[in-house]
């Protein structure tokens, strides 16, 4: 997966197709199973954008990219696509937790899905400090950056009457 032509030959072959697939750590041998209606694009969200399950983007960090396999299970339907996830789901939850990657026993979306108190308290921890995207941010805007008074672009403007709109955007 960490060849850039390889990558790009699979994200054309996957283009629009639906299904269920897996990546696999060639190292531990741990999984994470997904499902999408264009697998290219997610294999793109997963290699690329690194915005997907914080385990698995832990393991791609920790053992590179160059040691997990991308692997589509099974081509099928929307209108199946879900269950089949699911199916695939099951046995891969019946492995110790160590083989999986995956939060989330349950196909679809991961709206609801309750962390335990130590996972919060995990995630929180690794973004405080200089690993908080905010980290140093107001140090390094000077005091004036942001004119005031009648060179502010809101100066003389009264705020939205309904108490839920926070921002009223200028005509």
């Amino acid at each position: 997966m960490d060849q850039t032509a390889n990558l790009k030959a699979a994200k054309v072959a996957l283009s629009g197709a639906a299904g269920v697939y897996a990546i696999i750590c060639n190292v531990t041998g741990a999984m994470y199973i997904g499902s999408s209606i264009n697998i290219a694009q997610r294999l793109v969200d997963h290699v690329v954008d690194n915005n997907t399950n914080e385990h698995l983007q832990n393991a791609i960090a920790k053992y590179g990219l160059e040691n997990f396999t991308f692997a589509v299970v099974e081509f099928c339907d929307r209108e199946v696509l879900l269950g089949r996830e699911q199916h695939y789901l099951d046995i891969l939850f019946s492995l110790p937790a160590n083989l999986r990657y995956n939060f989330n026993p349950t196909a679809g979306s991961s709206l609801g899905y309750k962390h335990t108190e130590g996972s919060k308290a995990q995630m929180s921890d690794s973004k405080s400090g200089a690993n908080n995207p905010m980290y140093g941010v107001f140090g390094k805007v000077p005091a004036n950056a942001f004119p005031s008074g009648a060179n502010n672009p809101m100066y003389g403007r009264t705020g939205s009457k309904h108490p839920l709109v926070l921002f009223q955007l200028m005509p």
